[in-house]
């Protein structure tokens, strides 16, 4: 192994350690007192597990933005956020949710993660021109990738007017809330509000990747 392969070997196995041994039990420690519950065992699998994919990618220099975007957000939101949560008991929506509740949720997300893993093994094994005749593809202009370019840019716009402004993205939660009249309404806005640029930055992608000087082609996996 040259010294490079070592650097890197040894750089992804610290940020495997600290991202999922070290920050999770440091917040278990500190929170929850040693004290092991099903729920906060099952967020920390997820924690681990997506580690692992992240530190897999960087180790072998994969630069999949889908995949990390993928892995980062289940860390995030799947992990690390449900692991405070569990060990506070405390989460973001009102209401009681009993452990059974909890722990099904916990299941779910993992059969979904693996399911995810398997099936994105399981698709590098389809030779390329097969996989590209059984899946969906279409071909973008140049020209279209303008138009949506600027309707996405003018309809995120009047989303986030529409929102409370570009003021509201940079006010405390709590602030926000009052907003709008339930939670719901506020998640559905503020999502709604991304959208249309995540869609033109995905067109953008995938013109880079199957660049031609008169089409794109886009491919969903």
């Amino acid at each position: 192994m040259q010294f490079g392969n070592y650097f890197y070997f040894w750089l992804t196995t610290c940020f495997f350690l600290l991202m999922s041994l070290i920050l999770p039990l440091n917040f278990f420690i500190n929170t929850a007192g040693m004290n092991l519950t099903i729920e906060v065992f099952l967020a920390w699998v997820i924690i681990i597990f997506s580690t692992t994919k992240l530190c897999i990618l960087a180790y072998r220099g994969i630069q999949n933005l889908m995949q990390l975007t993928f892995w980062i957000f289940v860390y995030v939101w799947m992990g690390i956020t449900p692991f405070l949560q569990c060990l506070k008991m405390k989460f973001s929506w009102a209401g009681y949710y009993n452990e059974e509740i909890i722990i099904k949720a916990f299941l779910i997300i993992i059969v979904g993660l693996i399911s995810y893993d398997l099936g994105l093994y399981f698709s590098k094994k389809i030779p390329i021109k097969n996989l590209n005749e059984s899946i969906n593809s279409i071909y973008i202009s140049n020209q279209w990738i303008f138009v949506v370019s600027v309707i996405s840019i003018i309809l995120s716009l009047y989303l986030i007017s529409k929102s409370g402004g570009l003021g509201s993205l940079f006010i405390a939660r709590n602030d926000t809330d009052q907003l709008y009249s339930s939670k719901t309404q506020y998640l559905l806005f503020s999502n709604l509000s991304k959208i249309p640029l995540f869609v033109c930055l995905v067109m953008t992608l995938g013109k880079r990747r199957y660049f031609s000087k008169k089409n794109s082609r886009i491919i969903f996996y």
